[in-house]
């Protein structure tokens, strides 16, 4: 605590401090008791965003981020000193030459990056030699806002809040500099701190122009919004192709059956768009797996298996018949017959209107599994969606020769007309038209009959009804 409170900032500090809905009783924290309190809400409840950047946002922004040198009540003993050894005079070497040097402005929590990174690292060692997993540094994401700036200069070279209100993120590999990766991983999580980084730890002598003048040392004001660690699969997805292939298959399927578990999760909260995509994410990884035997490949396509099938089911959520009849035949093409597969195209194939090989698929199905209720209802919806279909095209067949006038003795349409609705008819799915006197005059049911006739359709008239009739010879 002694070395905390040589560098910690406490005017900083209390500006960010957490509201409470009502006070707590000192006299009770004094006698060891147990003390209830409730966090106002409000105090984290979201600000509009906006495109531009509001003046007051700025100014708050600068008071914080800004690299500040605004001990002014030492000035006078130090006016002998620059800006920023003023400042090393409040600070601590976060390395042991003093090249990174840290004050803290907010305390955070937990542990700290570099803290994080050696208790995964024992936590790995602690696991069998086969599951173990390599984790440095470039295992962690972060969550940040920084601002930058060198000594004497007026204004920062880089605000991040100038470029997007949002946090940066980035994984604490090599596309950080030494000086800001080591100044980083000193950090907890929610705090705030101020940096010094020399030269040598920041660009040298060549600097990085326009910006950063050569030898360079450089001030930071960095804000640690939050950091994680990487998961297994994001871990892989980052490694070269060439250590892709070092990796094992059984380790693959374990990772892909993880990431199938999340996918799940997504699913069974409706989120089908999301399932979706770890699922595929899953099978890419699975596609590009290393075979190196036959049980390797073996171990692959049962899990594969169990992804299609899951991407297929969220095709079908989605409406999206050609995908879902795409991934049932993956699994078809590994397990000709599983039900489930089959079930799923012929569902899909019945969507798209495919009556007769849905219900194909449907009945081989229903030979493997032949108690399964869920497929005899599936054959009952493909007949009924089929009839219905035909409903529909029976009667807009039927409204193409209805009489647009509302005068049945007008004279009737040239044979050459009906001739050509008959060929409509003749074209259709249907297998039998139905005409009567409600609709046509008899010089019109005359005609029409004529042209079936010469069609060579069967053609037959009820006098009494005066009615006709023509059946198109079905052909499987």
């Amino acid at each position: 605590m002694a070395e905390r409170e040589n560098y910690l900032d406490e005017d900083v500090g209390s500006n960010l401090g957490i509201r409470l809905k009502d006070d707590i009783d000192m006299n009770e924290l004094r006698q060891g008791k147990g003390v209830e309190f409730t966090i106002d809400e409000e105090s984290f409840a979201p600000e509009e965003s906006s495109t531009c950047f509001e003046h007051s946002e700025m100014y708050r922004n600068s008071e914080l981020y800004n690299a500040a040198d605004s001990d002014s009540d030492d000035a006078d003993e130090t006016s002998d000193l620059t800006p920023f050894q003023r400042m090393r005079k409040k600070m601590v070497n976060v390395t042991e030459d003093g090249g990174v040097m840290k004050r803290v402005l907010k305390p955070g929590m937990g542990p700290t990056i570099s803290e994080f990174v050696t208790q995964k690292q024992e936590m790995e060692q602690e696991k069998p030699e086969e599951e173990r997993r390599t984790f440095d540094f470039d295992d962690i994401q972060v969550a940040y806002h920084y601002s930058g700036k060198q000594e004497m200069d007026s204004e920062p070279f880089d605000v991040t809040y100038l470029r997007d209100s949002r946090p940066q993120k980035a994984h604490l590999n090599d596309e950080f500099f030494l000086g800001f990766r080591i100044a980083v991983g000193s950090m907890k999580n929610k705090e705030v701190a101020d940096f010094i980084i020399s030269p040598e730890y920041a660009f040298g002598t060549m600097g990085c122009p326009p910006r950063i003048k050569p030898d360079a040392t450089l001030q930071y004001r960095i804000e640690m919004v939050n950091y994680w660690a990487t998961t297994e699969i994001d871990a892989y997805i980052k490694m070269s192709r060439e250590s892709k292939k070092l990796v094992p298959v059984c380790k693959l399927v374990k990772l892909c059956s993880k990431l199938r578990e999340e996918a799940n999760k997504l699913y069974n909260s409706a989120d089908f768009k999301g399932a979706a995509h770890s699922y595929g994410k899953a099978i890419r990884i699975l596609d590009n797996a290393n075979l190196q035997n036959d049980e390797d490949e073996a171990m692959q396509q049962r899990a594969l298996v169990k992804l299609y099938l899951n991407r297929c089911q969220c095709a079908i959520k989605l409406a999206k018949w050609d995908q879902a009849i795409t991934y049932s035949n993956k699994v078809l093409e590994i397990e000709p017959k599983n039900h489930k597969a089959l079930y799923r195209k012929a569902t899909a194939k019945m969507k798209f209107g495919d009556y007769d090989v849905a219900r194909q698929i449907a009945l081989l199905a229903r030979t493997e599994y032949p108690n399964d209720q869920s497929i005899g209802k599936l054959l009952s919806d493909i007949d009924r969606q089929k009839s219905e279909d035909k409903r529909r095209e029976r009667l807009m067949c039927s409204k193409m020769f209805q009489v647009t006038g509302e005068n049945k003795n007008e004279k009737s349409s040239s044979a050459p007309e009906h001739l050509d609705l008959i060929r409509k008819f003749q074209e259709s799915t249907l297998e039998e038209l139905k005409l009567n006197s409600a609709s046509y005059t008899g010089r019109e049911l005359d005609s029409l009959a004529e042209a079936a006739s010469q069609l060579n359709l069967t053609v037959q008239k009820n006098k009494e009804v005066c009615s006709i009739s023509c059946t198109i010879p079905y052909s499987v």
